[in-house]
């Protein structure tokens, strides 16, 4: 049972870790394409999006996609 848990807690480790990676890149190149009123936005701003970002990763890569 505990290996589960590890395996779990891993997945979901590795899932966060991609978001974060991903939200830097969307941060660079991807939120204005996908919401121009996000150009120029102060950096409060994107601390807020940030936790959105990492969970919501998946979804904002095939939006990011699909805007291309």
């Amino acid at each position: 049972m505990e290996q589960v848990i590890l395996l779990i807690l891993y997945i979901v480790m590795i899932y966060l870790f991609v978001g974060v990676i991903f939200a830097f890149f969307f941060y660079v190149k991807g939120m204005t394409k996908l919401d121009e009123g996000a150009k120029g936005s102060s950096i409060g701003f994107k601390l807020i999006v940030f936790p959105g970002i990492v969970v919501f990763w998946p979804f904002l890569l095939s939006k990011w996609i699909k805007a291309n």
